[in-house]
């Protein structure tokens, strides 16, 4: 019997990342959308039966590069949603909450633009706060 080993596929001239959904892994996860490391950027891929990302690049050396980190990264992702949700301990909740706040500083330090970053901010804020499960993903 012949087994399917995961490689990059050629679509149009340009490398993807093709993968089908394991059996376990597809009712928790069907229509969630997984940020799929690609080069130096995350990229969104929705799960359904298959998660197919485009690796942006035509290269072949560079594909195979870029399809492992992102089989590794897709794969820990099986394994969360194999394994549920994880409590935060709170040191690392309040951890978190200082990289954002620094993150704020670091943008609007030198120059605290205009009243639309403010209002993006506030935003998204407001947001959060009226969206549980909005604030449980983000």
């Amino acid at each position: 019997m012949r087994s399917a080993i995961p490689n990059p596929k050629l679509i149009d001239g340009v490398w993807h990342l093709r993968l089908h959904v394991p059996r376990d892994v597809a009712p928790v996860g069907r229509g969630k959308i997984l940020q799929v490391p690609v080069g130096n950027t995350l990229c969104p891929a929705k799960v359904g039966a298959v998660v197919k990302v485009a690796l942006r690049t035509k290269a072949c050396d560079e594909a195979k590069m870029r399809f492992t980190n992102a089989l590794a990264a897709t794969e820990r992702q099986w394994e969360a949603f194999r394994n549920g949700p994880e409590s935060i301990p709170h040191k690392t909740l309040v951890a978190l909450a200082g990289r954002y706040c620094r993150e704020i500083v670091d943008i609007v330090d030198e120059e605290p633009g205009g009243t639309e970053v403010w209002e993006a901010v506030q935003g998204l804020h407001d947001h959060l706060d009226a969206n549980a499960e909005a604030r449980r993903n983000w």
